[in-house]
């Protein structure tokens, strides 16, 4: 489960914030002894060490902490509103990629790790009413530093999140998650071992004496651990057999996985198969690669929504589309079949087909495509030219199936005849090397 403990860490804005806060709270209690051990009149006599009173220390320090904590606030009720506009522009799932953004996690830890030295450095200052005198001249420096610092991130910051909202950076964003999960969970072809292959299947009595698992909890698939499953399978001389994939929602009481037992039936073994499926509250990358397409998807039939009506955002989401079909058709999807050292099946896992991943990415793209010329002649080129890219060669035939289904779904729905007909060209011109259209 090291992987889902990741993501969470990737994801919160609390992790990043509180390892600069301990840094803040290390450093100035490091600067401080500094202060007090090290003999730094040379260096005073630069001018670069503050040299002046302890009241003079104290006041330039609650002006650091105050104006911190203020452009904190500020900075982030900018965010906020960036992240509504977003959100009912793109889609809330878009705002989880705005939680992963590690600029927007150092913007915060940088200014609250700043407010929080100079209120430990602040403390340690001392004048004649309160004992000898102790004026901590290079934690000050460092608190100057910092606040230099802290404006160049208030910079960054503006610049970072108006480039942030724009449509196609926000694609290209969901495109680098979903290319990284893809490069991650799927293998690149033919690259699988196929020592084994198919040639292991479920026992011929699997159906019938196998037991049932049923989860206790409702969520999301996040993640299955399959190493675990393979293991307690081995140690319990057990066949297992997944049933949902990763990225499905899971309702209490729903079926998600059975398993029938050679030897004799440890008590906890539906509860330990019961734990290698980990259920969230939303969908994540760990093993659910479609996750990436279908945010993708869903910020272009957004775009084609009436209340929005934005063809061109439609037409940049068919561009990330096709490079993500691009990708998917070089690689395998990742082997459904699990054995242990001595080759007998311990795992079936519940996977989609690369095709059934293909036609559940364009059948929305299809309905979101047909009322606007423009993407629909702009999605019919993206399919051709992936249908005869040399990586394609196996998804071609779904690929044409799916450019006659869309011609067919712009003839029912587009009301300008002289549209429809420039789709058909757009068809008989792109896919003419590829065959007759179908009846």
């Amino acid at each position: 489960m090291f992987g889902r403990i990741r993501d969470l860490i990737r994801t919160s804005f609390f992790f990043v914030p509180m390892l600069m806060i301990t840094a803040a709270l290390v450093g100035s209690a490091i600067f401080v002894y500094i202060d007090r051990v090290a003999g730094l009149e040379g260096l005073r006599a630069t001018g670069w060490i503050y040299r002046h009173s302890p009241a003079g220390a104290r006041a330039l320090l609650q002006a650091v902490a105050g104006s911190m904590i203020t452009t904190a606030g500020i900075a982030f009720s900018i965010m906020v509103v960036v992240l509504a506009l977003a959100a009912n522009q793109f889609g809330s799932r878009v705002l989880r990629n705005y939680m992963r953004d590690r600029g927007n996690q150092f913007t915060l830890g940088m200014f609250v790790a700043t407010f929080i030295y100079c209120l430990m450095v602040m403390r340690t200052v001392h004048g004649n009413d309160t004992g000898p005198v102790f004026v901590p001249g290079i934690s000050i420096l460092v608190a100057i530093a910092l606040v230099i610092g802290s404006v160049i991130v208030l910079v960054y910051f503006i610049h970072h999140t108006t480039q942030s909202i724009q449509a196609e950076n926000i694609l290209a964003a969901v495109a680098r998650e979903f290319r990284d999960a893809a490069e991650r969970l799927l293998p690149q072809r033919d690259s699988l071992d196929r020592r084994i292959g198919d040639e292991g299947n479920l026992p011929a009595e699997f159906p019938t004496r196998s037991k049932l698992v049923q989860a206790r909890s409702s969520g999301y698939l996040q993640m299955i651990d399959t190493g675990a499953l393979v293991k307690l399978a081995t140690e319990a001389d057990l066949c297992v057999e997944s049933l949902q994939p990763p990225g499905a929602f899971i309702y209490t009481g729903a079926q998600i996985a059975r398993y029938m037992c050679f030897g004799d039936e440890e008590k906890d073994i539906a509860q330990r198969i019961r734990g290698a499926f980990a259920l969230g509250n939303y969908r994540t990358y760990l093993q659910d690669v479609s996750f990436g397409i279908q945010q993708i998807v869903l910020i272009m039939v957004r775009a084609m929504s009436p209340a929005i009506n934005d063809p061109f955002t439609a037409m940049a989401c068919v561009d990330r589309l096709g490079e993500a079909l691009a990708l998917l058709s070089s690689r395998d999807m990742p082997p459904s079949k699990h054995f242990d050292n001595d080759g007998a099946l311990r795992l079936v896992d519940c996977r989609p087909t690369l095709s059934e991943l293909v036609e559940s990415t364009l059948a929305p793209a299809r309905s979101a495509a047909r009322n606007s010329l423009l993407v629909s002649q702009h999605l019919l080129r993206t399919l051709a030219q992936l249908a005869t890219g040399e990586s394609s060669s196996r998804l071609r035939p779904l690929l044409q199936r799916e450019a006659v289904r869309l011609v067919a779904d712009c003839e029912q729905v587009m009301e300008a005849r002289s549209d429809l007909e420039q789709v058909q060209e757009e068809y008989r011109r792109t896919f003419g090397s590829l065959g007759e259209r179908a009846a």
